[in-house]
């Protein structure tokens, strides 16, 4: 297995990357240029990896020309001695009809409503390099992560070669372990739909728990406060009626009504009152004073 990974912003740059050999890099291609060009030599085999390259760009950009950023690209080549499901098998048909070892390029989008991000696998089935030539695939594939990708792009793969050329019994050789897959697919699938709901209900649990420590919170707080300004309350109300019981020990009428308060108005002078009922008040000890009788 060869992958590389990079970023780009769009299809035309992963297509760019693909022609320029960013997606391959550490060992020699295998194979050589399709139709009437098709050659066995190692050099003419190197000299047809732009077109192979430039085939599979332009099927990125047909397939995410309109997507939003990509990013990371993987390459994955049969025949390298690898053992993901499918792989031998795919890899011994190939090299029973004659075609090169199968070549997948996989790119990642982001353009999903939800933001989940997705991988667009490209398979490269190249035809038969010896007279009589055959027809070189392409197809496409999108999954949600690369190696389910690759193992769906590798079950199809087996089913697509012509029936003319696939082996005696060959088209039901894999018909029970397609069946097979394909129930391990929905399984998986449906888990995941299963398992996100669940997180889903979890955040919302989780989120109506905390909404409800606050609100606990907030009245827990309101209530120690209430409490606390009845205490203080009750005490100022006690110290009143402490001070009350002390003032009335004293003698002080605090039953009193209007009767017992006193303005500065008492002390004024009535206007309507004599002086001379007042003259007597002033006549000291040896003074006389007259007094008219009436005689009889």
């Amino acid at each position: 297995m060869v992958a590389a990974s990079g970023v780009a912003k769009g299809g035309d740059a992963v297509a760019q990357q693909i022609e320029g050999g960013g997606l391959r890099r550490g060992r020699r291609w295998r194979g050589a240029a399709e139709g009437s060009e098709e050659v066995t030599t190692r050099r003419s085999a190197r000299r047809g990896l732009p077109r192979r390259r430039a085939a599979a760009a332009e099927e990125l950009r047909g397939g995410v020309g309109c997507m939003e950023a990509l990013n990371q690209t993987k390459f994955y080549q049969l025949g390298n001695g690898g053992n993901l499901i499918y792989e031998r098998d795919l890899d011994a048909l190939s090299v029973h009809l004659g075609r090169p070892h199968p070549e997948f390029f996989g790119t990642q989008v982001n353009d999903q409503p939800g933001g989940e991000l997705q991988w667009v696998i490209v398979a490269d089935l190249r035809g038969r390099m010896e007279p009589s030539t055959s027809e070189r695939i392409h197809f496409t594939i999108r999954e949600s992560n690369w190696l389910d990708g690759l193992a769906r792009t590798l079950q199809e793969a087996l089913a697509l070669p012509p029936r003319a050329e696939a082996p005696r019994g060959a088209p039901g050789l894999y018909a029970a372990r397609e069946k097979e897959q394909d129930n391990s697919r929905i399984y998986a699938n449906q888990t995941h739909l299963h398992l996100s709901q669940q997180i889903e209900t979890i955040k919302m649990l989780a989120k109506d728990r905390k909404t409800l420590r606050q609100q606990r919170a907030k009245k827990d707080s309101t209530i120690a406060r209430l409490r606390a300004k009845i205490a203080s309350l009750e005490a100022t109300i006690q110290a009143h009626e402490t001070q009350l019981r002390e003032m009335e020990e004293e003698g002080e009428d605090i039953h009193g009504g209007a009767a017992f308060l006193s303005d500065d108005d008492d002390f004024e002078e009535d206007e309507n009152t004599d002086v001379e009922d007042y003259e007597f008040m002033d006549a000291g000890e040896d003074d006389y004073i007259p007094i008219d009788v009436d005689d009889e």
